[in-house]
């Protein structure tokens, strides 16, 4: 989701880039930013839900054609050690 973002989902790397600054900005200053953080994961979570719960046809749409999502191939090679692909030889049924 992160290198090709689609149109909807850039609310949401808003806030995560938005978190991941607070984040820095507490290691680096050594100041607590606990409350900060969590209340903005919370946004995000919500931001999320609410966007995704909300999808228009088209947008589901973009989903299943992104191009990071996998593919058969990816499944397989996740699921199983040793596969052999199997072509008939176009005589027996």
């Amino acid at each position: 989701m992160d290198s090709q973002p689609l149109d909807f989902e850039k609310p949401i790397l808003e806030l995560q880039r938005r978190l991941q600054e607070l984040k820095s900005h507490s290691d680096t200053q050594d100041i607590d930013f606990d409350s900060e953080v969590e209340s903005m994961e919370l946004k995000i979570r919500e931001t999320r839900r609410e966007i995704y719960e909300n999808l228009t046809a088209w947008q589901r749409v973009l989903i299943a054609r992104h191009v990071q999502r996998p593919f058969a191939l990816d499944y397989i090679g996740r699921c199983f050690s040793e596969w052999v692909e199997l072509h008939g030889d176009r005589v027996y049924g």
